[in-house]
């Protein structure tokens, strides 16, 4: 326990990274049993190694309170032994799952890892260089902010406007259908990027069923029927925007969660089979709808890159 004193100054983001990390390397020698009859195991063995990026700028719906304005977060990666995908769900990153069709889901309860030995894992964030991110009349810098070093299988640094212990974070301001750019100079290792995205419209949860959602952020549901979740629909205005529906249970990587890609028309309904199946061993469920655009940027030196800016809103549902 050496590391407790000086970790509990670590920002919130640089804590859950480490911690998720370590769990790619506990679940790396663990089975992966599954118990959700729905998912199918994918045997694929992780590629060698894989370089790849993903930013991510959101703006939540302040649900009654003040706005934050727009976050970012950004990660570019030199992986091995281990799926990229699993990587980022490890670093507790949203990224869309383009697989789906619309009104499609699919169902989870582990992370995947395999039977990978922890010392064939290997995980560096890589340093872009500073990120600069511009919106209607500002601008905001990101420095890449060095991990902590408590295992060699991981190193390098993360992006995040969240600025560490007691600093106020950093925030652009929020314009539906403004363009924001993000640019980076690139270092030894890694190519540089600039890249204009249109921010979409806000998303809000106005019901669940009969339920008004539209305050506060929580709310009673019955985990035995059908959900139906309702929200503004984009009026069938021409768009490329994305809206994905998420549920998870409970914490930790072996929690289940639930995806959906949605036609954006205002109401999505889960069946009463999967809520119950989520809601089993929790009382509690979080569930999260994003209108994203998504942007797939070429960077030398990463394989491929996607660069997502997202409207969010999130309520969690008390099981009665």
């Amino acid at each position: 326990m050496k590391h407790a004193g000086w970790m509990m100054k670590l920002d919130a983001l640089t804590s859950r990274t480490a911690a998720a990390l370590t769990a790619i390397l506990l679940l790396a020698g663990c089975s992966t049993e599954e118990s959700l009859p729905q998912l199918d195991v994918d045997g694929t063995a992780a590629p060698d190694e894989t370089r790849a990026g993903t930013l991510l700028a959101e703006y939540s719906h302040p649900r009654g309170a003040a706005s934050g304005g727009v976050s970012v977060h950004a990660q570019f990666l030199d992986v091995h032994g281990v799926n990229y995908d699993t990587a980022l769900e490890a670093l507790e990153v949203w990224s869309p799952d383009w697989e789906l069709d619309v009104d499609a889901c699919s169902l989870r309860s582990d992370m995947a890892v395999g039977q990978q030995h922890p010392a064939d894992i290997r995980l560096e964030l890589l340093d872009v260089g500073p990120i600069t991110v511009r919106g209607p009349g500002e601008a905001i810098r990101l420095e890449a902010r060095r991990l902590p070093d408590l295992l060699s299988a991981f190193s390098g640094v993360i992006y995040g406007t969240e600025q560490g212990f007691g600093a106020q974070p950093l925030r652009i301001g929020y314009e539906p259908g403004a363009w924001y750019s993000f640019g980076a100079p690139g270092r030894s290792h890694t190519g540089g990027f600039y890249v204009s995205m249109r921010a979409p419209r806000p998303i809000r949860i106005a019901a669940i069923g009969d339920l008004p959602a539209d305050q506060g952020r929580q709310l009673d549901a019955d985990f035995t029927q059908d959900l139906t979740v309702e929200w503004q629909p984009s009026f069938g205005e021409a768009s490329d925007d994305t809206v994905f529906l998420y549920i998870s249970s409970g914490f930790g990587p072996d929690r289940p969660r639930l995806t959906c890609r949605v036609d954006d028309d205002g109401s999505f309904t889960v069946p009463d089979t999967i809520v119950q199946q989520l809601s089993q061993d929790s009382a509690e469920l979080e569930l999260t709808l994003r209108r994203i655009t998504s942007e797939r940027v070429d960077i030398d030196e990463l394989e491929t890159s996607e660069f997502i800016f997202s409207t969010v809103d999130e309520i969690t549902l008390v099981g009665q």
